[in-house]
């Protein structure tokens, strides 16, 4: 392996963020987007870039074998397991019946959501539970697509789901089919103690705050017409790199893009995309069930065929997982490491607001409440 290969890549990213930030073609291929999303979009470039430099070359050649696509997707299953014992952590937390030293508000839950395998205080992902998921994505109902960028730690509106029926509201079906082998459905009817007290102090900060901050009168910026340039839009990127790369460059960046792209979105697909899909399915029949829309049978053709494929590769996600985890090193990818900061630093404004509201009601500054 020569030097270039061992390059760590990524103690590069703050140097090529100033450089992007003070190209000229990139101020020019950014100006159609707000100017507030240019630094963060630049941001995410430069580590895409050391990702794709360093990886490229591995990513190319998985994706030609195809491999990669199902361990990661039925790694990115795995989390969904971890998702449903974060939930049930937080029911009997918000209930007072189970202290989290990691936890000191009800908003960070929903951080932990962002970065769930690397989650410390719920207990790892056992084989059984593996055995559990594999007999859900197997049940003839288990929608595949559900299970993709749903808010899993959004307590509010899944517990009004479970409560109600209420079809506009969700409630996902791996809770359910969960409930049912372990009986953990009943923590949704433990009381929320811990939201209710938070939201009285918040009403009392927000409260004071209208008594003492003038109101600001708006003033339309034209920059927010335009539209936000989103870090995870891996078109965006590809195009940038075609647009100030070399070509070498611009395809490593590309097949890493590719190779990854699983992570950063998963869309419903047009019937022609569907069918594009299946017909580069080359070494397996795809049975496609009759319906009356034959855009139906295609999308349940495809998500049969990728439930299938997720189940036969969740034995070997779950070996890569403990392997991992037994040796101590970050699960997850850095997509979901990033999210997880920025909701933790949007929590910090909930914990200001809800120790101003201590304060006000005469109360320690402090969460022990």
């Amino acid at each position: 392996m020569n030097e270039e290969k061992k390059t760590d890549y990524h103690q590069f990213c703050e140097q090529w963020t100033k450089e992007l930030m003070e190209n000229p073609a990139v101020q020019e291929y950014c100006k159609t987007y707000q100017k507030y999303s240019m630094d963060s979009f630049c941001k995410a470039y430069a580590n895409i870039k050391a990702s794709g430099l360093k990886w490229g070359e591995m990513y190319q050649r998985l994706n030609e074998q195809k491999q990669n696509e199902w361990i990661d997707l039925a790694f990115e299953h795995l989390s969904i397991i971890q998702q449903k014992k974060l939930f049930d952590a937080q029911c009997l937390w918000r209930a007072e019946q189970l202290e989290i030293k990691e936890i000191e508000i009800t908003f960070d839950f929903r951080a932990w959501e962002e970065d769930i395998l690397n989650c410390s205080f719920i207990p790892p992902i056992t084989l059984q539970e593996v055995d559990w998921y594999c007999q859900y994505l197997s049940q003839n109902n288990a929608e595949f697509e559900q299970d993709w960028f749903q808010d899993w730690q959004n307590y509010e509106e899944i517990k009004e789901a479970y409560e109600t029926n209420n079809e506009n509201r969700n409630f996902p079906e791996w809770y359910d089919f969960h409930n049912g082998k372990t009986g953990n459905g009943v923590l949704l009817t433990l009381p929320d103690i811990r939201g209710k007290k938070e939201k009285f102090y918040q009403s009392l900060c927000i409260e004071d705050s209208r008594k003492h901050d003038p109101p600001i009168s708006y003033v339309k910026d034209p920059e927010l017409e335009k539209p936000y340039m989103n870090i995870f839009d891996t078109k965006l990127h590809i195009t940038l790199a075609q647009l100030i790369e070399d070509k070498q460059t611009s395809k490593l960046i590309t097949e890493y893009l590719k190779g990854t792209e699983h992570h950063h979105t998963y869309e419903n697909e047009t019937a022609d995309e569907n069918l594009q899909y299946l017909s580069e399915i080359k070494d397996e029949l795809i049975p496609i069930e009759a319906h009356d829309d034959y855009r139906v049978a295609l999308n349940r053709a495809v998500e049969s065929y990728r439930s299938k494929k997720t189940i036969e590769h969740l034995p070997l996600a779950f070996q890569k997982y403990k392997a991992t985890y037994q040796l101590g090193i970050s699960l997850g990818t850095e997509r979901e490491k990033e999210q997880f900061k920025t909701y933790m630093d949007i929590g910090k404004n909930w914990k200001e607001a809800i120790l101003r509201g201590r304060e006000l009601n005469g109360e320690p500054k402090d969460f022990d409440f």
